[in-house]
């Protein structure tokens, strides 16, 4: 199975084809789930169950409690419950991050591609000894050459800064695309064993 380039993207969409009935399929999510109608970035273990949220006659939104109570990375599942032309019961599910998450997300990834392109696009300099070399035919005095060649050496700094912080921005959305990734299989995973009659499942 090859890469595919939604991975790249907090978001998932996925169906799953069951026999169940509806009133089967909502009494089972809700077993599974301590109810709450607000999903705060971090929450505590208030019970045996494994989730929280709330699920009613024909929709759902469901999010995995962790251990330790902090979730604000795992993200939250929403859908509705509908039938197909076969008369099966179509759970059509979005997996997706908080919103705050979301938008921090976004943040970092606008942030680094202004620094991609700020360094990208930089005015470059020539090497020291080229430039030295123009300054001298210019008849510049040798301290305002050490002074400019200063000031070039400290904007060489601030790219080395500037790739820096782009390298922390990459690595905190990738740890977060890979952890997000894992939850939305494990959640999925997690459903398609509790409704154990179901007849397919769709992952797109």
């Amino acid at each position: 199975m090859g890469f595919k380039l939604n991975y790249l993207i907090p978001y998932r969409f996925h169906e799953i084809e069951t026999k169940l009935s509806l009133q089967e399929i909502v009494q089972i999510l809700k077993s599974q789930a301590t109810y709450t109608n607000t999903f705060s970035l971090s929450s505590t273990k208030r019970g045996f169950r494994d989730y929280e949220g709330w699920i009613d006659k024909r929709s759902f939104k469901l999010r995995r409690i962790s251990r330790i109570g902090y979730n604000s990375l795992i993200p939250i599942s929403s859908g509705t419950i509908t039938e197909n032309k076969a008369g099966n019961r179509l759970l059509k599910i979005r997996v997706h991050v908080h919103p705050i998450v979301l938008k921090l997300l976004v943040f970092s990834t606008i942030f680094s591609l202004c620094i991609f392109l700020i360094y990208t696009f930089r005015d470059e300099s020539s090497s020291r000894e080229i430039l030295t070399e123009q300054l001298i035919q210019k008849s510049i005095k040798p301290k305002y050459i050490n002074q400019i060649l200063t000031e070039r050496n400290k904007s060489q700094e601030a790219d080395n800064s500037y790739l820096l912080s782009l390298f922390t921005f990459v690595s905190a959305y990738l740890i977060c695309l890979v952890y997000f990734n894992f939850e939305a299989k494990t959640t999925i995973k997690k459903l398609e064993h509790l409704l154990e009659k179901r007849t397919q499942t769709h992952l797109k």
